[in-house]
């Protein structure tokens, strides 16, 4: 590495004057981590040879703890005797820099005044490389070793730190690229731990509730009534000040039944003893006592010996369920709901969207109702413990929900929105082994007939195109719809203008060409979609245009595809390309992320088509299919229409 210099800057000068005075840094002193170990001048000693040998009393352990307060206090105090403010000063040497400059400048014949600008940006040097070294700690940024002092960067690494993180899904990636030997986190755990664990950890954090547990803790309370055979028994697991009652004896005896070594159990005994808790009196810590039983809170190994001493109660009760001593409690029934009434005065209008002519505010009724259609959402469809529970107990071998009188806590709110979960269900039909035709909602295809997929059947959610259930457009289904208001918009309206080139290209040998376009008049409004085939000389070989009733530009744009696919099924052309002129269309397709509702569709035409490829066009190449697609925007019937 380059030694910092101290002084002017550069080494050399042609000893001219003015214009004609040149300086170069030709001499350049270099050293490594070895030079700075044998010769200790070059590198700060910061006062750690007399704060550390000051004398203390106590036990090892005090005694360290102790030392390391009294060190943080020295070298506090040196930083800021030796370089203070790095900020104030970098901003002083900047302005000594500038003034010096601005003077040379004016009179480039003085040579003092030369001298005095070499000086001042030694100095610059020296407090912004000090600045440097200082933001790079600080970013903790360890793919830079040395040099690259970019500020900026460093500066952006800072920030990104102390903003405040939301972690909605850990890949597997990017736990195995932490460092395993990093220190450990809040929670106690080093990278190490959540490399090796990550099969186990990770099946406990994607998707995690904790109003699960919550459901099923209350329902197994309420079973509690229920007259058994040796009687019921419920246990609280939730320890209050679990890490302060903990028994050493009973931990070392832990330890050693989980085959730890007794040196290890004789170090953590030594580290318990060597434990001094302070009272603080006037808010100033007073007198040290010992301990004789808990774990110390923020310790790394806390966490792991507690989890240990958990797993002794966790296998004790385990064992008696294998042996048959005790049962566990599952039982069918069902439960009518509480009904409340709520007096507003033009609260609807208030909590309306800002658009719709509200404030925007969330009424809790709504956002109450869109987390139990998540509870409910996920009781039938999701298949985990405490949901497997609650299908057994409340519903029949049909997947019906019984109607007779069982006490639940949950079942009356969750019957409270049984008809919006139904409502904005449906049914993609597989093998049609779970669907009644009569009383579910399932898809249909263009001849009114349920559109038969592959597999099993699955439940989507219609208000979501990809069909998940989130809380988010639960909440749009459910709450009260205003009509939009227009909103006055100040301003000058400037046109842009973009000039493309377009082309033609025509489709590979033995290759169909299928132009597809959908349109709405509104968006959503009537909307339409239609598509032209063409053979590799381009020559058109079919055609069809049909409406699809109220449906948005990408909805009639996805449409065109489909009619296009299965048209090019049924004329048995097993190498297709489509091209669209919508982006997100496309990229639905290639990503696999289709909308539900053309989901078996799409399904069947992949597995009848040997080649599939898509291509992007403008508007302005395939003004055939777009002028289809606007001409049935215009008619109320919906179908498809060969041309």
């Amino acid at each position: 590495m380059q030694a910092p210099k101290s002084g002017i800057k550069f080494s050399w000068c042609n000893n001219r004057v003015g214009a004609k005075r040149i300086l170069c840094d030709l001499d350049k002193a270099f050293f490594n981590l070895k030079w700075l170990d044998k010769f200790e001048g070059w590198n700060y000693k910061v006062g750690v040879r007399d704060s550390w040998e000051e004398h203390c009393e106590g036990k090892p352990a005090f005694k360290f703890m102790i030392k390391l307060k009294r060190f943080k206090v020295t070298v506090k105090k040196w930083n800021w005797e030796v370089f203070g403010d790095l900020r104030v000063k970098l901003k002083q040497a900047e302005n000594d820099v500038l003034s010096a400059s601005v003077l040379s400048d004016a009179q480039p014949e003085n040579v003092e005044l030369l001298d005095k600008l070499v000086i001042s940006r030694g100095k610059y040097e020296i407090v912004a490389q000090q600045h440097n070294e200082l933001l790079r700690a600080k970013s903790r940024v360890k793919w830079i070793k040395e040099g690259g002092a970019n500020s900026s960067f460093f500066h952006a690494n800072m920030k990104i730190k102390k903003a405040k993180n939301t972690i909605y899904e850990i890949d597997n990636s990017a736990v195995f690229s932490m460092d395993a030997n990093s220190s450990p986190g809040p929670d106690g755990f080093p990278g190490s731990f959540y490399r090796y664990s990550w099969d186990v950890i990770g099946a406990f954090i994607k998707e995690r509730n904790i109003q699960e547990k919550i459901v099923l803790a209350s329902e197994l309370v309420n079973e509690m009534s229920t007259k058994r055979r040796g009687g019921n028994v419920g246990l609280k697991l939730d320890i209050t000040q679990a890490y302060e009652s903990l028994s050493w004896e009973f931990l070392f005896e832990v330890l050693r039944h989980f085959g730890f070594s007794d040196g290890v159990i004789e170090w953590l005994k030594k580290i318990f003893e060597s434990t001094r808790i302070s009272v603080l009196v006037n808010g100033g810590p007073c007198g040290l006592f010992g301990v004789g039983r808990g774990l110390r809170q923020g310790d790394p190994l806390s966490p792991i010996l507690f989890v240990l001493d958990e797993e002794v109660l966790s296998r004790n009760i385990t064992k008696l369920v294998l042996a048959g001593a005790i049962q566990p409690m599952v039982n069918r029934g069902g439960c009518d709901p509480a009904v409340k009434k709520l007096i507003t005065v033009k609260w609807d209008e208030v909590c309306a969207l800002l658009k719709e002519g509200g404030l925007g505010l969330r009424r809790f009724e709504i956002i109450n109702k869109a987390l139990l259609m998540k509870l409910l959402w996920k009781i039938e469809n999701v298949h985990e413990e405490w949901t497997d529970f609650m299908r057994a107990k409340y519903k029949n071998k049909n997947g019906e929900w019984f109607t007779s009188y069982k006490q639940s806590s949950i079942v009356p709110w969750l019957e409270w929105v049984m008809h919006h979960v139904n409502g904005g269900s449906r049914w993609l039909i597989g093998v049609g082994k779970d669907v009644s035709v009569w009383k579910d909602n399932w898809v249909k295809d263009l001849n009114e007939l349920p559109a038969l997929g592959l597999g099993k059947d699955r439940k989507v959610w219609a208000a979501d195109l990809n069909g998940e259930f989130f809380v988010a457009n639960a909440v749009q289904m459910i709450r009260r719809k205003y009509p939009e208001v227009a909103w006055e918009k100040k301003g000058v309206k400037v046109a842009t203008v973009i000039v493309k080139q377009c082309f033609f290209k025509l489709p590979a040998l033995n290759q169909t060409l299928l132009c597809c376009d959908g349109a709405s008049r509104g968006n959503p409004w009537k909307a339409g979609h239609g598509f032209i085939a063409r053979n590799s000389d381009g020559g058109c070989i079919g055609a069809a245009a049909g409406g699809i009733g109220i449906a948005t530009n990408y909805i009639a744009e996805i449409m065109g595809l489909i009619c296009a696919g299965e048209w090019a099924v049924q004329k048995q052309k097993w190498n297709v390309c489509f091209s669209l002129d919508s982006h997100a269309a496309l990229m639905a397709f290639t990503i696999e992320k289709v909308p539900w509702m053309v989901q078996n569709r799409w399904q069947k035409i992949k597995e009848y088509l040997y080649v599939i490829s898509f291509q992007h066009s403008y508007r302005e190449v395939n003004t055939s299919a777009d002028t289809m697609a606007k001409e049935r925007c215009s008619s109320c019937k919906v179908g498809m229409y060969l041309l």
